[in-house]
């Protein structure tokens, strides 16, 4: 009697290899991070093309750098060819920590021990009102940046990487061509000032953020010009205090989902004492709905690990801004992940 083993060829379903992929996510974050931080991409883009040179310029284990190689061909963001040679895709671009367009300190900020500590504790912060930092690193998140410079200038930097890749087209999406001068609160080295300066050349500028924040700033390239041609000044000072200066338009960028409703409110009174009644005031934000991308919802967890803050749905933002006695004109999406809430002091 003839047996037939042979079996027929089954395939993995994709939800499990889709699944599997989403599991070993945070892998994929390591290999970005690690190339970043050994300037795989940076030495690659300066003529450093091949394993060998790679491995004498960084000092690395020529073997274990194959492997990791391998892998950072498998991400997309280098090309292996058979020649040995090594090429950076558009995405490795975007890697290169000599660029104003990148992605570098993003990359380093998620990936250092603190954050990643903070992000294993999601599961006990389903249980806790406290913010997963705090119980890791025993302090708030800003405090721990204000007092730790390198950690708080790493942050400003990630910070400004995602204005680098994203300002440009919101900024070109701002009405603010019948007003005068316009302040960014909380607005780090400026990145985002000078873009909207750049679009709005009869603008005048001004930046408000903490002491530390500001001495960055002062020293950055982003307003170098623009301060130079008196179109702009720089003002220490926290968004939760009263703001010393007078503007047409206030804008906001990344702020508001740092910070639960109470502080919002704070913020948002404070920029509305600072305004002459039909200031404008712009909100620079995710808009969360139940259709929003994985960003958002993702974002969201961000914010409740380190704070407790999160992204608000559109009526959320109407709500708050009528607390604070502002009308909202309109919500205007972008070609980024963010919209643009517009509001008018009463």
């Amino acid at each position: 009697m003839n047996h037939d083993f042979s079996m027929q060829k089954k395939s993995v379903p994709d939800a499990a290899n889709r699944l599997f992929d989403l599991i070993i996510g945070s892998w994929a974050s390591q290999i970005i991070y690690t190339s970043a931080k050994a300037g795989i991409v940076d030495k690659i883009q300066t003529g450093f093309n091949s394993m060998e040179k790679l491995a004498s310029i960084l000092s690395i284990n020529k073997p274990e750098l194959n492997r990791l190689l391998s892998a950072v061909d498998a991400l997309g963001l280098i090309r292996l060819h058979d020649t040995g040679l090594l090429e950076l895709t558009e995405m490795g671009e975007l890697l290169r920590s000599d660029k104003d367009e990148t992605l570098h300190p993003f990359a380093l900020l998620c990936g250092q021990d603190w954050h990643n500590k903070t992000w294993e504790h999601l599961f006990a912060r389903l249980g806790s009102n406290n913010p997963a930092f705090d119980e890791v690193m025993g302090e708030p998140v800003f405090e721990y940046l204000t007092k730790n410079p390198i950690a708080g200038a790493l942050f400003d930097n990630a910070m400004n990487a995602l204005s680098s890749i994203w300002g440009p087209y919101v900024a070109t999406e701002l009405d603010l061509s019948k007003l005068h001068s316009v302040l960014d609160i909380g607005g780090g080295s400026g990145i985002f000032l000078a873009q909207i300066l750049t679009h709005q050349p009869h603008l005048k500028g001004h930046l408000l953020d903490l002491p530390d924040a500001i001495d960055r700033a002062r020293q950055s390239k982003h307003l170098s010009h623009f301060a130079s041609a008196q179109r702009c000044d720089f003002i220490k000072g926290s968004f939760f205090d009263a703001i010393p200066v007078k503007a047409d338009a206030h804008v906001m960028k990344f702020i508001l989902h740092d910070w639960a409703d109470h502080d919002a409110l704070t913020i948002l009174l404070n920029s509305h004492r600072a305004l002459n009644p039909g200031g404008r005031l712009f909100i620079i934000e995710q808009v969360f709905s139940a259709s929003s991308p994985p960003l958002a919802r993702m974002s969201d967890i961000e914010m409740m690990l380190f704070g407790n803050g999160k992204e608000r749905t559109a009526q959320e933002f109407i709500k708050l801004l009528e607390r604070a006695a502002f009308k909202v004109e309109s919500i205007k999406t972008t070609t980024t992940p963010f919209s643009i809430i517009e509001a008018t002091a009463l």
